[in-house]
């Protein structure tokens, strides 16, 4: 297994930060989206609860996007440093 770049690392960091902006973004837009929907009575409130619950769910998800990014980094900073120093003894 190849040893991973601090570079590829940070690069696949801004990939997640990025799908986690277009999935933020379209639970967003959904949200906005459903509640101007003219659906009413229990049907509406059940159609509106899920569509609440899925951004929620949404919302984990792009918590977990950007600490899998801001992991990535912190770990690219340490394999950078270690890199470092290593070739300087």
């Amino acid at each position: 297994m190849a040893t991973p770049k601090p570079l590829e690392m940070r690069r696949l960091a801004d990939q997640l930060v990025s799908i986690a902006r277009q999935v933020q973004t379209s639970g967003e837009q959904i949200n906005t989206k459903s509640t101007q929907i003219d659906f009413e009575g229990p049907a509406g409130r059940r159609f509106r609860d899920w569509v609440g619950t899925e951004r929620q769910d949404a919302q984990a998800v792009v918590i977990k996007l950007n600490d899998l990014a801001t992991y990535l980094r912190r770990e690219a900073d340490a394999l950078e440093q270690r890199q470092s120093v290593k070739a300087h003894t």
